[in-house]
């Protein structure tokens, strides 16, 4: 019977080497490029909080304002029937 047990080489080739220098390479430029994106997105994210916060209170004042034009309008329309009832 033929036994083989499992043993490793402990000479690593100068390609197996470059090869794990050049892949370790390019993953730090990914990450670093990923973390860039990141930051951008969260830079922008942060930017459309305060712009939505800022429309949010333009709406209010919107509806108050509409209010107001309506509450104008009667009155001007109540003004014109009485102008007109008048001799």
């Amino acid at each position: 019977m033929n036994e083989r047990s499992f043993t490793l080489n402990s000479t690593m080739t100068l390609g197996v080497l470059l090869t794990l220098c050049i892949q370790t390479g390019g993953g730090l430029v990914w990450v670093g490029a990923t973390n860039a994106r990141l930051q951008t997105i969260e830079t922008q994210l942060s930017h459309s909080i305060h712009a939505n916060e800022r429309l949010a209170v333009l709406e209010g004042q919107m509806s108050m304002i509409r209010d107001s034009l309506n509450r104008i309008e009667k009155q001007v329309t109540s003004n014109a029937i009485e102008a007109e009832r008048r001799p």
